[in-house]
């Protein structure tokens, strides 16, 4: 009976009957916490995903290998995995390795034709150099096929920045999600890119905080010129890695091998 009770709050916050604290606080009276109301609340949509549309057991029993870079949004995917694997039958194994050496590993991969993996992580820009090569699929074929992707799934509900800066159609100077764009791979997540600034060595310097990207470059060129400091500083780190196209950062992304 208890369990049918969190079901059925979870149920109705799913379908927007209650808010998020009035769910967090009935939930905790019945003894459970926020992260497995989180798992709750994921395995509810999944049950709706698999209520229509595609044979999501077709494949039940079979098996997929993900190669995964260490982020916390791996972290949450884990915790979720059983319900995939409820939905799916699929078992799901995986490798994840941490970023200073996760992007050499794909590389390698994609470069020998390895199929030791069925999808992996990787970040906008990548997907400009593996989908030409012919190294990764057009996603579209199963977005828009109806046999491979749920009616419930709302692919236009993913923010138009993120969706656009992993599409291309590989031709030099074409525009991003424009016509005739492949579907690299699916955004997964975002990040919002913020400046902090030490406003003690701007002022004793006389420049003005940045307001715009071009204005950020010229005042960095001016900070570092001074001797006093690296103008921009990324992670704490002299690198760009963290700088990515589109309105926001769409990362990580999941792309699927091409079998060519």
């Amino acid at each position: 009976m208890s369990h049918r009770k969190k079901k059925d709050l979870v149920q109705a916050f799913s379908q927007n009957k209650i808010g998020r604290r009035e769910l967090i606080k009935r939930m905790g009276a019945l003894g459970v916490g926020a992260a497995a109301t989180g798992f709750m609340l994921n395995g509810v949509s999944t049950e709706a995903l698999a209520a229509g549309g595609p044979d999501f057991k077709k494949f039940s029993g079979k098996g997929i290998k993900l190669l995964l870079n260490k982020h916390p949004y791996v972290d949450a995917m884990l915790k979720n995995l059983g319900n995939f694997k409820e939905m799916t039958g699929l078992n799901v194994t995986y490798d994840i390795f941490p970023e200073d050496v996760y992007f050499d590993k794909v590389t390698t991969a994609l470069a020998s034709k390895s199929t030791t993996y069925d999808a992996f992580m990787t970040g906008a820009y990548q997907t400009w150099k593996y989908g030409p090569a012919r190294q990764i699929v057009d996603m579209n074929k199963f977005l828009k096929d109806p046999k491979y992707t749920s009616e419930a799934y709302k692919w236009d509900d993913v923010i138009e920045g993120l969706r656009a800066s992993t599409a291309w159609d590989g031709k030099a100077g074409s525009e991003l999600g424009g016509p005739g764009a492949k579907q690299w791979c699916i955004p997964w997540g975002f990040e919002m890119n913020s400046v902090a600034y030490n406003k003690k060595m701007l002022d004793g310097m006389g420049i003005a905080p940045p307001t715009n990207l071009p204005d950020l470059i010229e005042k960095a060129i001016k900070v570092t010129a001074s001797g006093k400091a690296y103008g921009v500083g990324v992670r704490g780190s002299r690198s760009w890695a963290t700088i990515h196209p589109g309105s926001s950062r769409p990362t990580p992304t999941m792309a699927r091998r091409t079998s060519c």
